[in-house]
């Protein structure tokens, strides 16, 4: 789940923060959040890029589980579309892109931290990570 926040503790500040939780479970048999509880925020004019993983091991410390998601703020009102990569792949995938109280946001499962962001046309705007 993606969702936005006020911090309330410190640092204590004026903006919604941007954060993704983790959970498990069925409308049946209840929701557990697995993954950690914190949120991440910078400024940017154009988007803003977070990549966060969940990692779940066993009491010995094994790896079970990982999974990532990429996922960030399209500022930019030229941004039409977002998409992702990851160092060893040359192709870019499209992002789901979805707008929520007037403000638009991004995700993309999997370990892809190049972000970049494209005009209607096709020109990128702003590319980081990689």
């Amino acid at each position: 789940m993606m969702y936005t926040t006020n911090p309330e503790e410190p640092p204590i500040a004026n903006y919604e923060a941007l954060a993704v939780a983790f959970f498990k479970g069925s409308d049946e048999e209840g929701w557990q959040n697995i993954g950690h509880h914190g949120w991440t925020h910078y400024e940017n004019d154009n988007m803003t890029v977070y990549l966060e993983p969940l990692r779940i091991n066993d009491d010995k410390g094994n790896t079970l589980n990982e999974f990532y998601v990429v996922f960030g703020e399209v500022n930019n009102p030229e941004i039409e579309k977002i998409e992702t990569s990851t160092q060893e792949d040359e192709k870019f995938n499209e992002a789901k892109m979805i707008t929520a109280n007037g403000n638009r946001y991004y995700f993309q499962i999997g370990r892809e931290p190049i972000v970049r962001g494209l005009s209607k046309n096709g020109t990128v705007i702003d590319r980081q990570g990689g």
